[in-house]
C-alpha cells in the first residue's frame, strides 16, 4: 500500500465501529482524529423484535420455519438483534432454519462469529444489490424478517414486496448524534485537516449538524471528502459538500483505497 505518512484524516464513523479503519490508517502513516458523528443506542420498546423471535418459537415448536430469510444490513443489526435473542434466553442456534442474507463482508464475519452461516452476499454492498439479488431467486409469498435501524431507507423493504415477499421489518436499534468529539475536531480543523471520511449518510448529516457554529465553508476549504459508497456521496452532494472520492469496494479497506487513488493521481 502507499504510504499517507503526515496526512490528518477525521473518521465520523460511530466509536464502536472504528477500530479497523483507525488501525490501517495509522498503519499507513496518518495522523487520525476520530470524531464519532453517530452512536447506536437500544431501542425504549423491543416489543416488535420480541413479537419476531415469538413466532419463531412457534414455529420451531411445529418443527417448521417462520422465516424463510432473515437479512442483516449491517453489523449493528446482527449486534443488536442476537443481542436481543441472547438477552431473552433464546440460543442463536434457533435462527439455523432460515437462509441468511448479509450485506457486505463486514457484517457475514460477524454471523458467522456467531455460529451462523450466510447464504446470500450481494457484490454490490448495499440495499440495491440485494434486491438485485434478490430477483434472480423466488421468494413470491416468502416470509422475510429484516432488522434494521430505527430510520433507515425503504429500498430494500419496498423492493422485495414488489417481488411477492412478505416482509417484516422490525427496528432493533437506533442511531442519535454523538456530540463528544465536536470540539477535539474543531480543534483540528484549525490546525489542517487533510481527509475526511463518511461511511453512511447519517455521518454526513450528524458532521454538519454537530459543526453548525462554525464557519465550515472557511474551515474545509481544501480539505477532501471521501466517501465508502454513493448513497453516503449523495447525501454529501445534496448538502452542499464537496464528493472528492467514493470507494469502488463499500467497505473501509475500499475506503482506505480511495484515499490513496487521491494521492496516487
Amino acid at each position: 500500500m502507499k504510504s499517507l505518512s503526515g496526512k490528518t484524516i477525521v473518521i465520523t464513523r460511530a466509536k464502536a465501529q472504528a477500530a479497523e479503519l483507525v488501525a490501517e490508517l495509522e498503519r499507513l502513516g496518518t495522523r487520525v482524529v476520530e470524531f464519532p458523528t453517530i452512536k447506536t443506542v437500544p431501542l425504549e420498546s423491543y416489543q416488535k423484535v420480541d413479537y419476531s423471535l415469538e413466532r419463531i418459537d412457534a414455529a420451531l415448536a411445529k418443527g417448521i420455519v417462520h422465516y424463510e430469510w432473515i437479512i442483516f444490513t449491517s453489523t449493528n443489526a446482527v449486534r443488536f438483534f442476537l443481542g436481543r435473542l441472547v438477552a431473552t434466553g433464546r440460543p442463536v442456534a434457533s435462527l439455523i432454519g432460515a437462509k441468511i442474507a448479509a450485506v457486505g463482508p463486514g457484517t457475514a464475519k460477524k454471523l458467522e462469529e456467531a455460529g451462523l452461516r450466510v447464504d446470500l452476499m450481494p457484490q454490490d454492498n448495499k440495499a440495491e444489490g440485494l434486491v438485485q439479488a434478490f430477483s434472480l431467486l423466488n421468494i413470491s409469498a416468502k416470509r422475510i424478517l429484516l432488522p434494521r435501524a430505527e430510520a433507515a431507507r425503504d429500498i430494500l423493504p419496498d423492493g422485495l414486496i414488489r417481488m411477492g415477499a412478505i416482509v417484516d421489518v422490525v427496528p432493533c436499534y437506533r442511531t442519535i448524534a454523538d456530540e463528544a468529539g465536536a470540539a477535539r475536531v474543531k480543534a483540528a480543523l484549525e490546525r489542517g485537516v487533510d481527509v475526511i471520511t463518511f461511511t453512511s449518510g447519517s455521518t454526513v448529516q450528524n458532521f454538519l449538524g454537530l459543526l453548525k457554529d462554525i464557519d465550515l465553508a472557511a474551515a474545509l476549504r481544501g480539505v477532501k471528502m471521501v466517501y465508502i459508497g454513493p448513497v453516503a456521496a449523495e447525501t454529501g452532494r445534496r448538502l452542499g459538500l464537496e464528493v472528492s472520492a467514493i470507494a469502488q469496494q463499500h467497505t473501509l479497506h475500499g475506503l482506505v483505497l480511495a484515499i490513496q487513488g487521491l494521492y496516487e493521481r
